[in-house]
């Protein structure tokens, strides 16, 4: 599950990029986000988002690989910001709020520049950290 576990990490670095106070109110809360975002990268988002929105991210996922699922997630968090600063502690510890996205909405958040961007960074930071990890075993 290392894959897993350099994605998830990926997907914090782009969150914190992106939606700095929203991740910081998630940990201060101490709202799983990697354990709740396994289905997410495991499943490619089938269990998690609407279908029109899940059939969407597997569009990314076709043309763009792995990164299309951070950009999406990360997406989610931005479209939600100000709902998960504003939410009652108790809404947060799922994240069902996150993945209320409309398909069209989400893909236009998932294809920012800055998004783009500093989701492939984080990505191919987080995947040279775990081959180096790896060479040095």
């Amino acid at each position: 599950m290392e894959g897993l576990h350099v994605a998830q990490a990926a997907l914090l670095d782009v969150i914190a990029a992106t939606t700095p106070r929203a991740l910081e109110r998630l940990q201060r809360e101490g709202v799983p986000i990697k354990e709740q975002s396994t289905s997410w990268l495991l499943c490619a988002f089938l269990d998690s988002l609407p279908l029109e929105s899940t059939l969407r991210v597997w569009d990314m996922l076709f043309v763009d690989g792995q990164v299309a699922l951070l950009r999406a997630a990360a997406a989610a968090f931005a479209l939600h910001e100000e709902a998960l600063l504003a939410a009652d502690p108790s809404e947060l510890f799922d994240l069902g709020l996150v993945l209320e996205c409309d398909a069209a909405r989400l893909m236009a958040a998932s294809l920012e520049p800055k998004l783009l961007s500093v989701a492939t960074a984080a990505l191919e930071a987080r995947l040279e950290e775990a081959w180096k990890a790896e060479v040095a075993e």
